[in-house]
């Protein structure tokens, strides 16, 4: 179109029609911009050069593809969106919190995350945003957190398991109920605790364990020491989270369901040694 439009307006100059192609010039001129066409590229054409047979589409950010929306050969409408790009070089991290747990959640809060193709590498961020609305279902409201992602390694639709920093004296209020607060905080020595699912916790009498992984189906019984979240006097605890105060590691993999089976399989193990 430029091409043509510029040589036609060099073939009125001076006529009455010159303004009327001057402005055809202008509109294709227009158009390949949009295109995203150089200005090198376009007088090249207007000046009577080849025409080029491919055109280079620059995005409006920088960024990896994401999507193809053509296949090669496909024409192309206006408007009709070609690629999808994002930027990753900061990725924002979808985690589902407790709502038991949400008075230990703030924005601004350091979290870390792991991923399982990475496990030995930790990808530290913020807590960027709490939605508002809490899912019915899941009894859940979802954070959202920002984690600068340089090295390109965590990608879109990956599982994460995310941990937050969380200060002692405020998971310990949470977990006393507000009843001796101020003396239980000043025994925390951290700025941050560990808490694991509620429902990975075996009782035995006094004393709570845990079943850590060692090897392929193979785990241990560990004893921990533990913050419960339920609500002081409660016969059937509601919370979904326990902080844990000793014997366990961040990072390690323990039972979250099946954990009541697995003591029990221990206990009938122990019988049979008896006999």
């Amino acid at each position: 179109d430029l091409e043509q439009a510029a040589r036609r307006a060099n073939l009125l100059a001076g006529t009455e029609d010159e303004r009327g192609a001057r402005a055809l010039v202008d509109a294709a001129r227009r158009r390949l911009r949009l295109m995203g066409a150089s200005d090198a590229e376009m007088r090249a054409v207007a000046d009577g050069g080849e025409p080029a047979t491919t055109l280079a589409l620059r995005a409006p950010i920088s960024g990896s593809v994401m999507e193809a929306h053509l296949l090669t050969g496909a024409a192309v409408e206006p408007g009709a969106p070609v690629f999808t790009v994002a930027d990753l070089s900061v990725v924002d991290v979808a985690a589902e919190v407790p709502e038991r747990t949400l008075p230990l959640v703030r924005t601004g809060q350091r979290a870390s995350v792991r991923i399982a193709a990475f496990p030995a590498m930790r990808f530290d961020g913020e807590v960027e945003r709490l939605r508002d609305a809490l899912n019915p279902e899941t009894r859940t409201v979802r954070a959202v957190i920002h984690v600068p992602n340089g090295s390109r390694r965590l990608r879109p639709g990956m599982f994460a398991t995310v941990q937050l920093a969380v200060a002692t004296r405020d998971a310990l209020a949470l977990a006393s109920g507000g009843a001796d607060a101020g003396a239980a905080a000043t025994r925390g020595t951290d700025d941050t605790v560990l808490t694991i699912p509620e429902s990975a916790v075996v009782t035995d009498g006094e004393r709570r364990f845990v079943f850590v992984e060692v090897g392929v189906r193979a785990y241990e019984r560990r004893e921990i020491r533990v913050a419960s979240l339920a609500p002081p006097g409660s016969s059937t605890p509601g919370a979904t989270a326990v902080v844990v105060r000793d014997g366990l590691r961040a990072g390690e993999r323990i039972v979250v369901s099946g954990a009541f089976t697995l003591k029990s399989e221990l206990a009938k193990a122990s019988l049979s040694d008896e006999h």
